[in-house]
């Protein structure tokens, strides 16, 4: 039993799903929160605190008029997505989602809420960008109007009550009760938010399985509208993931969790459809951008290692790991590609800009970085997977259950990895990449998005 079926026993023995306010479930805005948190104290993972997103405020006011008259007048299919996809193109003139492009020229209408990310620009979109908003724009006058409003009494009892229960059922911490007013916050912010008027019967939801405040008040809405809410995979899908993962109890039909669900997920291949335990369809569909970049990719230079960064929440292993390779092999040539959680905290890897065989690199065409590097590292990025769709390479990944054994060679501490890399017959991957990835996109979506409007 891995750390996180222990959590989902938790989940499914504690009674934490029947509290409600509001008109809707408390557990799923804080679901994802709390079985994070004690994942990662199971694992030794760092706690990892996402920056704020007060600095987005002067782009909203700039926006919010066209947003305004999207909110009245708007049409077409939505998607709700994250910048973490957008990537600047060759000549950095203009940026494109890589992961949804592909679904915006398939249903030719789309109607894009696009998350930014804090400090980082990217240059207009060059295809969507009339299509395109800021979806810190669209919660501004929810958030506004639930400003003004209290939590009724009965509600805020409730509330309380329940940030005890899960205080006590999964041991968390007396701070944790901070938590109180992110749950007062949600209810009171689905009373105030606003769908575009003119929807099409599907909506692309990204992180939607998430279970967090925003993807719960999304899922809720478009529901409450009759609107079929489909996820994109963004990235990794394990059986240790837990917004993938949920108790048996789960596949009953009564079970409060299919309101706050997705309808179906739509993976990359059949092997990430594998590690799916929910109560929805989940079907394959494949990468397109994955599949052009692999049939453009050049040669790969065997003598170069790219190291993928985890994010903050294994920073401190991930330098370790380098700083052991780079004194261990002073002749390699190591590329270290900060995840996009850290694009604004490069000061924190001064140490390894120092190092003379190690380039750092933040906002970097990942996938070109993979054509060039004839090794990758890393703990369990979806980049390890992306790997093996660029010919001949070695993997190699921190041990833990996130990562099936098939993948390479895992590792568990830096003087291993080094040991493991020094073995030229180390670090070859056994997963089947037609597993991974799956063909035949337009024909496998079309499928998809027919039994979704057929059941709508």
């Amino acid at each position: 039993m891995n750390a996180l079926d222990r959590l989902l026993e938790i989940e499914s023995s504690s009674g934490v799903w029947e509290a409600q306010a509001g008109g809707i479930h408390l557990w799923p805005i804080v679901r994802f929160a709390v079985l994070r948190q004690k994942w990662n104290e199971a694992v030794g993972f760092e706690h990892q605190v996402f920056p704020g997103r007060g600095a987005m405020w002067p782009r909203v006011v700039r926006q919010w008029p066209r947003t305004r008259r999207m909110l009245r007048h708007g049409r077409g299919t939505l998607f709700v997505t994250h910048a973490t996809s957008r990537q600047s193109t060759a000549d950095g003139r203009g940026s494109f989602d890589r992961l949804h492009d592909a679904y915006f020229q398939h249903v030719g209408d789309p109607l894009i809420l696009e998350t930014a990310v804090p400090g980082i620009a990217h240059p207009p979109d060059q295809r969507w960008d009339s299509h395109l908003y800021l979806q810190d724009a669209v919660w501004a006058w929810a958030k506004a109007k639930s400003m003004c409003r209290a939590i009724g009494a009965a509600d805020g009892k409730v509330i309380d009550e329940f940030v005890d229960h899960v205080m006590r059922s999964f041991e968390l911490p007396t701070h944790w009760r901070d938590n109180r007013g992110l749950l007062a916050w949600a209810v009171k912010m689905l009373r105030d938010f606003r769908l575009p008027k003119d929807i099409g019967p599907v909506a692309f939801v990204s992180n939607a399985s998430l279970m967090g405040p925003l993807h719960t008040i999304y899922v809720t809405a478009l529901k409450r509208r009759g609107v079929k809410v489909l996820e994109v995979q963004h990235g990794y899908i394990g059986r240790s993931t837990a917004s993938y993962n949920y108790p048996d109890c789960a596949t009953d039909d009564a079970h409060p969790c299919r309101q706050y669900l997705p309808d179906a997920l739509l993976t990359f291949g059949d092997w990430w459809s594998s590690q799916v335990r929910m109560p929805i369809p989940v079907t394959a569909v494949g990468y397109p951008y994955l599949d052009e970049k692999a049939a453009a990719a050049g040669e790969t230079d065997p003598d170069r290692v790219l190291i993928v960064s985890q994010g903050m929440e294994v920073e401190a292993q991930m330098i370790e790991a380098t700083q052991a390779l780079a004194a261990a092999m002073p002749a390699a040539s190591i590329t270290y590609k900060l995840h996009p959680a850290e694009y604004g905290h490069v000061d924190r890897f001064h140490s390894l800009a120092a190092l003379p065989n190690v380039d750092l690199v933040a906002d970097a065409d990942v996938h070109g970085l993979l054509a060039g590097h004839g090794t990758v590292v890393g703990y369990f990025s979806t980049v390890l997977f992306e790997a093996l769709k660029f010919g001949d390479k070695r993997v190699f990944y921190a041990a833990s259950d996130l990562v099936p054994p098939e993948l390479g060679a895992a590792f568990t501490s830096p003087a291993e990895l080094v040991e493991l890399m020094r073995d030229s017959a180390a670090g070859r991957p056994r997963l089947d990449a037609a597993e991974l990835w799956a063909r035949d996109f337009d024909a496998r979506l079309s499928a998809a998005l027919g039994a979704e409007t057929a059941s709508a």
